[in-house]
Parts: C-alpha cells; structure tokens; sequence
C-alpha cells in the first residue's frame, strides 16, 4: 500500500521570486522548492529540492536530477547560482574578487532547462537544507536516503513519473550517481 504524504505540487509551487530578483521573470515554466521526507529505514529525513519545469523543452519528457559534490557542497549554491539554471551570478572573469553579499542575479541564455525539467537535489543529509539523522556515514547510506527521497517525489509529482530520468552531478557526486 503506498503511503500518503498529505501534500500536492502546488504545495511546492513558488510564486512571486520575480519580484525579489527580476531575472526570474523570464523564466517560462513554474518552479517548484520545498522538503519531502527521505526516511530511509531507521533513518529519518528531509530532503531539500528545487525544481524548474518549462513550459517547453527541447528534449520532450526527461526529467535530470542534479547533485553537486563535496560531500556537502550544495546543489542550490553552485548548479543553480552559479552553473545551469535559468537564473545565475553574473559571469566575472577568472580571479574575479568578491560578489556583493546580495548581488544582482541574470537569466542564464545556456540554461539547462531548455533542454530539460531540471531538479536540484540538497544531498546528502546535511548540505544546505537537507537534514536527517543519523547522518550518512557511508554512500550506500546516502544512496538509500536519496533513493527514498526520490520515490516521494514521484507521489507528489507523479506527472513526471514515467518521463525518461538522467541522473547528472560533478566531483563527489559521482560517488551517488553511476
């Protein structure tokens, strides 16, 4: 029997960033943030996402799960500020010093999310806005926790469910995702 997590999409739905940072205003698509829980066994946990679904996409039905490395390094701060997705940190040459602390974000031209719905996954417990305990001492931990988050995701976002699934990352989460 499947287990009822009580929320909906909509429950994730953002609204409004535009009026925080204009860029996101050209984004076209909904994104959806939040926490589902990752309980994994004994181990209990939430798993913090962001996701970027455009209205279209060159490559129809896929769905790329995106994990930065570390272990620790958050997929938030790095995949989506400063690599791939619709919005980012503006461009600065190498060795460029320092950002503003709240510095003007630009629409991303060679953002991913023309190709695909992308999902920026704070993994493992422990980075970002992920938590659980006890905290992965080891990847096949890690693997089941990011496992039982993803079958969650697929009952809240179950539209997305038999879309053609890629797991990309760089660095250490090449540990989680061959």
């Amino acid at each position: 029997m499947k287990e009822s997590l009580n929320v909906t999409k909509n429950d994730f739905l953002v609204e409004n960033l535009e009026k925080i940072q204009p860029a996101y205003a050209e984004f076209p698509g909904k994104m959806f943030a939040g926490r589902l829980p990752a309980d994994n066994g004994d181990r209990k946990g939430m798993t913090m996402f962001w996701m970027f679904e455009p209205d279209e996409q060159e490559v129809p039905d896929t769905l790329v799960i995106w994990l930065n490395g570390g272990p620790g390094c958050s997929s938030f701060n790095c995949g989506v500020m400063m690599e791939h997705s619709p919005v980012t940190q503006p461009l600065r040459p190498a060795g460029f010093c320092c950002l503003k602390p709240t510095p003007d974000l630009d629409y991303n031209n060679h953002t991913w999310t023309k190709a695909t719905t992308m999902l920026y996954v704070e993994h493992p417990w422990g980075t970002g806005f992920s938590y659980g305990l006890p905290e992965p001492a080891t990847e096949f931990e890690a693997s089941g926790d990011l496992y039982a988050f993803v079958q969650n995701f697929f009952k809240v976002f179950d539209h997305l469910a038999n879309r053609e699934l890629f797991i990309f990352g760089e660095s250490y989460a090449g540990m989680f995702v061959p």
